[in-house]
């Protein structure tokens, strides 16, 4: 089930998308919504609105970066954390025969 279609998660992409002028179709919206959706759906519900667009934005910066990167997440209360960690895909070279 796309993000888009979770009753909460889906306003939350919604308020995202709004509050950045971009449309759900275009380049950028679709960039939000892939990066939005590599994020676990606890996260997406536990997190609001302005934490999330903070982390979607780290996430899409990633594109033309390709090092490690660590996104800590307070819970609302202050006593605990979630800590996503993104790594650079590995590519490797196809060699022909």
């Amino acid at each position: 089930m796309p993000i888009s279609e979770t009753p909460s998660i889906g306003e939350k992409l919604d308020a995202l998308l709004h509050a950045e002028h971009v449309s759900p179709e275009s380049h950028e919206g679709r960039h939000l919504a892939y990066a939005l959706s590599t994020v676990p759906k606890d996260i997406l519900f536990q997190t609001e609105t302005d934490a999330l667009k903070e982390l979607v934005h780290g996430i899409v910066g990633l594109r033309h970066r390709h090092r490690l990167s660590l996104f800590v997440l307070p819970d609302a209360l202050g006593h605990f954390v979630s800590c996503l960690v993104y790594a650079p895909a590995i590519v490797t070279p196809r060699h022909s025969q």
